[in-house]
């Protein structure tokens, strides 16, 4: 039986990543345990400008927790929540992603490094309901009395296939336009808002989040492998090394190695109800 929380939050958090064959990791993630705000991202656009656009993630999460505290102020910002109406977190977190998304599309024309955007997917918990928002192909997951289930849909070409039934599960992990995704933050144009939504949670809930370059080498089955583990270090070491150690994949119709790309998890384990919600900060552990 999950037993709904209520009152208090206490979450366990460990994060792990690593750039695989490529020069320099542009992967970005953030667990911030005392405003309970979990985000992965996945730069892109090139070797210039994919590291600093998917820290554009940590732009937005300054701005959510400064937007909600201000909404949640006797003077909210009527620009977000009008006078009157109760604080919209999915409008919030819409808001603060199209900020992130005008000021990378900004960056990246005054560094001459247009196009550079990133992926995201992104966890809030607040009173009773955990809040997510993505955009692009970074993922999360739910593991719950031994099932997991993906919350998150990918924008991208091969899912439109997938989910036409023009191409199986497997076809998709390998397909030649699986890095074409449909929506980001930055990039030369407004590619589209981001999928907001909200459920409840219970304790023992544990959530997944990752990039691409962990669920386009395991997919969904490999990731359930490592998430019944009990230890979230574990799991997420376990998903890393999977990573790693799996065999190198050939591009169809050559001889050509395809060079993994970066890959980050993060682990999140709702553990209990706790008076003091500062106490979360000790339970978090970054490799």
């Amino acid at each position: 039986m999950r037993m709904q929380y209520n009152k208090g939050l206490c979450i366990n958090c460990f994060a792990a990543t690593e750039k695989m064959g490529r020069k320099d990791n542009q992967d970005f993630f953030l667990p911030d345990g005392k405003n309970h705000l979990y985000i992965v991202a996945d730069g892109m656009g090139g070797y210039k400008g994919g590291a600093v656009a998917s820290k554009f993630a940590g732009f937005m999460a300054k701005n959510i927790v400064k937007t909600i505290n201000s909404l949640a102020s006797k003077q909210p910002d009527e620009t977000i929540m009008p006078e009157g109406e109760d604080l919209n977190y999915e409008d919030v977190l819409k808001h603060i992603f199209l900020e992130a998304h005008n000021e990378t599309m900004a960056k990246g024309i005054d560094d001459n490094a247009e196009g550079m955007g990133c992926t995201i997917v992104l966890l809030l918990f607040r009173e009773e309901r955990l809040y997510f928002l993505n955009a692009g192909d970074c993922r999360c997951y739910r593991y719950s009395e031994e099932t997991l289930c993906q919350l998150t849909r990918d924008h991208s070409k091969v899912e439109d296939l997938l989910r036409n039934k023009k191409i199986s599960k497997e076809e998709a992990r390998t397909h030649e336009n699986r890095n074409l995704v449909k929506r980001w933050i930055g990039g030369s144009r407004f590619s589209g808002m981001p999928d907001t939504c909200s459920i409840p949670y219970y304790i023992n809930d544990r959530f997944i989040l990752c990039t691409d370059g962990i669920t386009k080498v395991l997919g969904d089955a490999g990731i359930e492998n490592f998430a019944k583990l009990e230890n979230i270090k574990d799991a997420a070491n376990g998903i890393i090394s999977a990573v790693q150690t799996a065999p190198e994949e050939i591009v169809p119709g050559t001889q050509t190695i395809r060079i993994k790309d970066n890959a980050t998890v993060m682990v999140l384990d709702v553990v209990s109800k706790i008076k003091d919600v500062a106490a979360v900060d000790s339970e978090e552990t970054i490799r």
